[in-house]
């Protein structure tokens, strides 16, 4: 027991964010709504509710009236971490450590607009990477295992996180003119993290036992700024700034089997104790233009203010991460819209820091999908 201490100590300070790779940074999520994934640039668009989080200010050149949408984006996640054969198991080589957890994100987005004014308000997931099973341990797990208890005594392990931070945006945009127009308002974050750690003790038969489960939960309030540019009925141009939202999450101790070592040290794993780890601001440009009727382009460029927010843990003093896309929308008929887009997503983690059961890793990644506008007043993304 005492030589398995250690490294659940360091498991738990190493797996405190489960940050799977898809669109966005290190923390912040890009992917929040169905017609950014068929896209992956929406940062200049003005054509349906979701823009409420991606060019609010381009909300007033909807059409008047109400708009709802309502989404939710299935995410397969096949993670492996392949461990050397000569690392022996109970049963054999160990080989490849896998997890195929997937995640269902929701998204919510409702405008109302009148004349030169639009109000909105979204329920998206802006950060975190959602859940993952390791149901055999994962690489750091078979690392601290062997290094700390020995070879020869590796036993079956899980590890199973989730990282969620719901946000809840709400504003409202001005159209000054034909040209320009203002948007503003405020992001509600509350963030969730939990971590479980099983291992088998002694004697004790598989499956492993939960010996470490904690919790941290945080909630936070930041500003919004946006400008939307209409030079022409072709060209138009997104700019939007989130703040950084301050987030100091507080542990909670479900279970620790390891007589309060983990807490020893590791401070803020202690019960009640609280780790500063901010939502990071961003920055959201783009430019669209129609060079027909039929056919659009946009390309887009997000920048992750990382290194001005506060992160006490594992990823203090890393960033600014950034993404940058192009895409095209093609309307065959009234009724039928395709688009194919690309995005580079340029992510800047120090290779010893980044967490090998979720990587955050810099990706190039393709969209494509269709609009089906089946109902004067309905349509349907996927």
């Amino acid at each position: 027991m005492r030589r398995i201490l250690p490294f659940l100590c360091i498991i738990g300070l190493l797996l405190l964010t489960a940050s799977p790779l898809y669109a966005g940074a290190i923390v912040n999520k890009s992917n929040q709504s169905a017609d950014y994934f068929r896209s992956l640039n929406r940062n200049a668009s003005t054509d349906y509710a979701d823009i409420a989080v991606y060019n609010p200010a381009g909300t007033v050149k909807l059409e008047d009236g109400w708009y709802i949408k309502l989404d939710a984006m299935y995410i397969q996640k096949d993670y492996s971490n392949t461990i050397s054969p000569s690392v022996p198991s109970l049963t054999g080589p160990i080989g490849e450590l896998s997890q195929d957890e997937p995640s269902i994100v929701p998204g919510f987005f409702t405008v109302y607009k009148q004349n030169k004014w639009s109000g909105f308000f979204a329920v998206t997931v802006p950060g975190g990477g959602g859940k993952v099973e390791y149901n055999r341990g994962d690489a750091t797990t078979v690392g601290f295992t062997t290094q700390f208890a020995g070879v020869g005594d590796l036993q079956p392990q899980s590890s199973i996180g989730e990282s969620v931070y719901m946000g809840y945006t709400l504003g409202g945009a001005y159209a000054f003119n034909d040209v320009w127009s203002l948007s503003a308002g405020v992001r509600y974050i509350d963030a969730y993290k939990e971590q479980t750690i099983g291992v088998t003790l002694g004697a004790a038969p598989p499956p492993p036992q939960t010996v470490l489960d904690f919790e941290q939960k945080a909630d936070g309030w930041a500003p919004f700024i946006g400008l939307n540019i209409s030079p022409s009925e072709e060209l138009n141009i997104g700019l939007t700034y989130f703040h950084k939202t301050e987030l100091d999450f507080k542990t909670n101790i479900k279970r620790d089997d390891t007589g309060g070592l983990v807490g020893g040290l590791v401070p803020y794993l202690n019960q009640g104790a609280t780790i500063q780890e901010d939502l990071p601001g961003q920055i959201n440009t783009g430019v669209s233009y129609k060079f027909t009727p039929k056919f659009r382009m946009e390309t887009d460029l997000t920048y992750y203010l990382e290194k001005e927010a506060t992160w006490e843990g594992r990823l203090n003093g890393q960033g600014n991460s950034w993404e940058w896309g192009i895409m095209g929308d093609y309307l065959f008929n009234p009724q039928w819209k395709a688009s194919l887009g690309y995005l580079h997503s340029e992510i800047d983690v120090d290779p010893n820091r980044i967490l090998p059961q979720a990587p955050e890793l810099t990706a190039n990644t393709i969209g494509a999908g269709a609009v089906w506008q089946f109902a004067p007043r309905w349509s349907f993304t996927f």
